[in-house]
């Protein structure tokens, strides 16, 4: 079943509730059992012939292969390779016995049901009418407090702005007539008016 929620959106939601931080997809049974095993404080990852290789283990693959190749010792190979299936081996066969070990035990079943549970529970919350309209109703409140946030900034460069600029133009005032009285001052010849007798020559 698909989400009526975009990737974007449930990242969203899962921000603001952490009910649903873990949900993800339909937990499967091997989950579960890695689950279950680290209650009793068991680590352990789920192996399996199909597994993929680490790109590490590529990388050391084409080191022996180069090595091998170059020095003519094929057994180097051909050991590495025997070690990198026992150590799959083994790690599936310790899987497959925790694994048993699981299925076996009196409290999984429950454990399982009660995680399924939990899980469909979110699910049906996330998908349902209700948690809808509370996530838009929630996400329009966001939004007014983001712009009421805003409007709050810009009332405030405002504030600030605002007598910033009258007293540039105050102090540019002061200065200006400052300095055109250090002129009169200075060269009182200049601001005088001349008569029309002292502009003909005699």
């Amino acid at each position: 079943m698909s989400s009526r929620w975009t990737p974007n959106e449930l990242v969203r939601i899962k921000g603001f509730y952490p009910e649903f931080k873990a949900l993800g997809v339909r937990p499967s049974l091997d989950s579960i059992i890695v689950a279950f095993l680290q209650k009793y404080e068991v680590y352990i990852r789920p192996a399996s012939t199909s597994d993929r290789r680490s790109g590490g283990e590529i990388a050391s693959d084409a080191l022996l292969g180069a090595m091998s190749g170059a020095t003519g010792d094929h057994e180097l190979m051909a050991d590495a390779a025997i070690i990198g299936n026992q150590k799959k081996g083994a790690a599936i066969q310790e899987w497959t016995q925790w694994k048993q070990w699981a299925l076996n035990h009196k409290d999984f079943e429950v454990f399982r049901a009660e995680v399924m549970q939990n899980w469909e529970n979110l699910s049906e919350r996330l998908e349902s009418d209700e948690f809808a309209e509370e996530w838009t109703a929630k996400n329009q409140a966001l939004k007014e407090e983001v712009k009421a946030r805003q409007k709050i900034t810009n009332d405030d460069l405002l504030k600030i702005a605002l007598p910033v600029v009258i007293g540039s133009l105050a102090l540019s005032t002061f200065l200006f007539l400052i300095g055109n009285g250090r002129k009169e001052l200075f060269n009182p010849q200049s601001n005088r008016s001349f008569g029309l007798a002292e502009i003909i020559p005699s």
